[in-house]
């Protein structure tokens, strides 16, 4: 089983997008201490949402569009940041970037890589993967807000750079996803393992399987809150049947989704 963290950043305007970290709630908030420390108005600045936080190339699909909304009092300028996903043998995530010989090949491309989202207003960018789809590959995309500059890639005027500079430090929070690039021929083969200790839900097809509103429900307690966990190629996830009564799930094998529930 593996569990896929999403990297949410928070930076000072006047600094370079910082690498996001693992966060558990992707959905939280982050302020400038120095607003926090006394009451007032809410710090004004660009309010990025992404939407879903996991996105899903098919294996018969070349694109996928991706919205980007500001839903902040100010304009945000955005720098889109792409890094590959590998899992080593203990499935622990590593990320490392992309090559920058500029090459077409074998890469995932975000189209446009520098967005200008209006307050209130949407832009969208394409997803597409260039190169041979054999196996299933990961990457992770954040959407970074910045200060307007020529340095960081917009075509802007000194003025407007003099007057974000003016503006004083904000904290900008930028978002990332996972998207999952999956082969040509995708191949579902789900098995379950039901046996007296334990079951085993094994992906012995060649592509991410989705286990959604997961619950684990104990003997003599309510369920669990529902959790989602994917389960990549080759993978089993296990749930040991010592003091557990149920498990159900809705099982997403690409475009098609059936409820499984088993009773121990």
């Amino acid at each position: 089983m593996t569990l896929l963290a999403i990297g949410m950043a928070a930076h000072a305007a006047t600094t370079e997008p910082a690498a996001s970290a693992p966060l558990a709630d992707p959905a939280a908030s982050a302020v400038d201490p120095a607003q926090s420390a006394a009451p007032g108005p809410a710090p004004s600045g660009p309010k990025l949402n992404v939407g879903g936080l996991y996105d899903y190339l098919p294996g018969d699909t070349s694109s996928i569009m991706k919205p980007i909304r500001n839903d902040g009092d100010e304009t945000g300028f955005v720098v889109v940041e792409i890094k590959r996903i590998a899992f080593d043998a203990d499935d622990h995530l590593h990320e490392s970037p992309q090559p920058g010989d500029g090459a077409l090949e074998d890469r995932l491309i975000v189209s446009p890589n520098r967005l200008i989202v209006p307050p209130q207003g949407t832009r969208s960018t394409r997803i597409l993967y260039v190169g041979k789809r054999e196996v299933e590959q990961y990457f992770r995309v954040r959407y970074l807000p910045v200060q307007p500059s020529r340095k960081a890639g917009f075509d802007v005027s000194p003025e407007v750079e003099r007057r974000a500079a003016r503006a004083g430090i904000k904290v900008l929070i930028g978002y990332g996803e996972i998207v999952f690039v999956r082969p040509s021929h995708e191949h579902y083969d789900t098995r379950f393992d039901d046996t007296p200790d334990a079951l085993r839900i094994v992906n012995r097809g060649n592509t991410t399987v989705v286990l959604d509103n997961y619950r684990v429900s104990a003997r003599n307690q309510a369920g669990d809150e529902p959790s989602r966990h994917f389960i990549l190629p080759g993978r089993t996830l296990t749930v040991k049947k010592q003091d557990v009564r149920s498990v159900a799930f809705d099982l997403e094998e690409g475009r098609h989704t059936r409820h499984q529930r088993f009773d121990f």
